[in-house]
């Protein structure tokens, strides 16, 4: 047998604003001109978003200019993510990731593309001995919350040694102090019998650094999960960059529960550096990220909000539609489809399995569904894109790479329209 394995598949996402969108833009003395475009991209060069997967990949594959000597791979900040969730991997089956709803968000968003649709309810030799995955984001779900402590922690009562009873948390910390982070890790230690060894196996958190405007909540809130980490002696404390939850996705508060379920997270930043690349490279008019801030910034002077993300053809990119619309609008709620409305067509190429033929795929035409998960007529043209379509995402698959250069295209052209001008 051949020792030899085929490189995976490292197509890129093609992004094309519609003949009506881009015949309207230009009619328009509002349309965003090219050059206001490239000064854009130019002052967002050192902006966090861009410099983030890139920094973590070089410093992990020890490419990394600025590299101190004697620092290895194993000294990386990707390895210590990789380690940390191995060692986490191996104690429970569950692991419940509490934080803000961005980055709650960004995790959920990663997880239904890039994991087994039924992952959860999958036993845990068909999950690869990979933990199941739960999530209390914000605003609190009061009813969400004691249901998942109905099933991890019946009555307080501690578990047994079984390895199926075992769960852990990660906790990010956000922008509110939650209940979540006051409750879960309490509930976990007396779930292992008030061991400090085997909670601090369990427990894994990242840290914000203090707001820079004083923000006394964010103080307050990421002092307390400090407090969380030390009381318990966490052995898997993060730092991530001071960037918005639903921005971070690129952070250790997205890559570690991601990383525990056996998600290729390097894959995943693989794709999102393939992105900056054609962002620093490309020309403006066939620039993912730049097309993607333009034809966002002409909505908004339409009066519109951007245009939100659809895929009728898989939902399993439903909860990455939520995520693009907490980073667009700040909320993952969606007001329904009317006649100015605008949305993005995200279509998915091929399967990550062979499809069965006696299952039909679905096609483009009759529904689209919005992020609130209601359903909205959407007609299509002999072309296939309808009136509303702003423009068209093709992902040659559903998988780490693509899922990472569609998240990075989203996240530099949030970060080029708030440089462009009025």
């Amino acid at each position: 047998m051949s020792v030899i394995r085929p490189k995976p598949p490292e197509d890129p996402i093609e992004y094309a604003p519609t003949a009506r969108a881009a015949a309207s833009g230009a009619a328009e003395a509002s349309a965003v001109p090219i050059d206001a475009l490239v000064h854009a991209r130019e002052a967002a060069g050192d902006d966090p978003v861009v410099r983030i997967p890139e920094q973590l990949l070089a410093d992990y594959n020890g490419t990394s200019a600025g590299r101190p000597a004697g620092r290895t791979r194993a000294t990386s900040g990707l390895f210590a993510i990789l380690q940390a969730a191995r060692g986490i991997r191996d104690t429970v089956d569950r692991m419940i990731v509490a934080g803000d709803a961005g980055a709650v968000q960004a995790v959920r968003a990663v997880f239904s593309c890039c994991c087994h649709p039924f992952h959860n309810e999958l036993p845990r030799g068909e999950r690869g001995g990979r933990p199941r995955l739960s999530f209390v984001g914000h605003p609190l779900d009061a009813d969400a919350l004691q249901g998942l402590v109905d099933l991890v922690a019946p009555a307080g009562a501690a578990r047994t040694g079984d390895l199926l009873e075992q769960w852990g948390v990660v906790l990010c910390a956000g922008d509110d102090e939650s209940p979540a982070a006051r409750l879960l890790p309490r509930l976990l230690a007396r779930s292992v019998g008030d061991d400090p060894s085997r909670t601090a196996d369990r427990v894994a958190t990242v840290l914000r650094p203090a707001s820079s405007d004083g923000d006394v909540a964010h103080v307050a809130h990421v002092a307390h999960v400090a407090h969380v980490a030390q009381a318990v002696g966490s052995r898997h404390a993060f730092v991530m960059p001071d960037v918005a939850g639903e921005r971070g996705v690129f952070t250790a508060a997205c890559l570690l529960p991601l990383a525990i379920v056996g998600i290729d997270v390097v894959r995943l930043l693989q794709g999102a550096v393939l992105m900056n690349r054609r962002f620093r490279e490309a020309a403006a008019d066939l620039n993912p990220a730049l097309q993607c801030a333009a034809v966002s910034r002409l909505a908004g002077r339409r009066g519109h909000a951007p245009p939100r993300l659809v895929s009728p053809d898989t939902d399993r990119l439903f909860e990455l539609a939520r995520w693009h619309g907490l980073l667009a609008t700040g909320h993952a709620g969606a007001a329904a489809v009317d006649a100015a409305a605008q949305v993005t067509l995200l279509r998915a190429g091929a399967p990550r399995r062979d499809p069965e033929a006696a299952v039909p795929l679905a096609t483009a035409g009759g529904f689209v569904r919005g992020r609130d998960g209601a359903s909205a007529p959407q007609p299509t043209t002999a072309a296939g894109v309808g009136p509303h379509v702003a423009a068209v995402v093709h992902l040659p698959r559903i998988d780490e790479h693509a899922i990472g250069q569609l998240l990075q295209m989203h996240l530099l052209a949030a970060v080029v329209e708030e440089r462009l001008p009025d």
